[in-house]
């Protein structure tokens, strides 16, 4: 779908929300339990953009792990470290096979996701047992669709260094539409809260699909 004022370039609309992936290695899981709540775990990923997927070390006991193999949903959130920008990502998730030995290739991936989260390791020897003792997994998440709110669009410069938000009144005026990077964004009100947000809402196909408050538990498209 494209949203209303005009053609939007897809993978510049793409990047301005999943940039935000590839800057840090800390982000929230969102797995669905039985009862059809959300579970939510802290865990650490790499992104890899040429494919398209966050990958999680994950081990076979943990609940997330269980609601992924009964519903294969997730999605996961980052923040920018002033909380001002964000991007949360939708996809089916896909697990490797619990490692079982020290060389499979489970393990190798494992080896993998680690060197791109934290540099090499002082005892490989002692990870690669480390991670079939633990009955440690890979989880895929192959990225459908993302929305949230850019870098760049929430006014955020000029915000203290500490990483706490301004107070109000010294905070730069929010547009009340606009575009980031030539997309066009649209305005919505907030039923329940009132306020009036601009914000990038992003479909698998890279098109603006519309756009969403993030305050006050409801929205309408103005």
């Amino acid at each position: 779908m494209a949203a209303g004022g005009g053609g939007v370039d897809p993978f510049m609309t793409q990047n301005a929300l999943l940039q935000l992936l590839g800057t840090g290695h800390g982000g929230v899981l969102v797995t669905l339990k039985q009862d059809g709540r959300p579970q939510l775990s802290n865990v650490t990923h790499a992104y890899y953009p040429d494919e398209g997927v966050i990958r999680v070390s994950i081990t076979d006991d943990r609940a997330k792990t269980r609601n992924l193999r009964r519903d294969a949903r997730a999605s996961y959130h980052v923040t920018s470290p002033d909380r001002w920008a964000y991007t949360v990502v939708e996809g089916t998730a896909e697990l490797s096979p619990v490692a079982k030995d020290p060389y499979d290739d489970t393990v190798e991936e494992l080896i993998r996701l680690y060197r791109d989260v934290q540099g090499e390791h002082p005892d490989w020897d002692d990870y690669r047992a480390a991670m079939v003792r633990d009955r440690r997994l890979v989880l895929r998440l192959k990225i459908e669709r993302a929305y949230g709110i850019p870098a760049g669009r929430t006014g955020a410069e000029g915000a203290a260094d500490d990483g706490h938000r301004p107070h109000r009144a010294h905070r730069p005026p929010l547009k009340s539409a606009g575009t980031h990077g030539g997309h066009p964004l649209r305005l919505v009100k907030c039923a329940g809260c009132g306020r009036r947000r601009s914000s990038l809402l992003v479909g698998a196909d890279g098109l603006a699909a519309g756009a969403a408050c993030q305050r006050g538990g409801g929205a309408g498209v103005l």
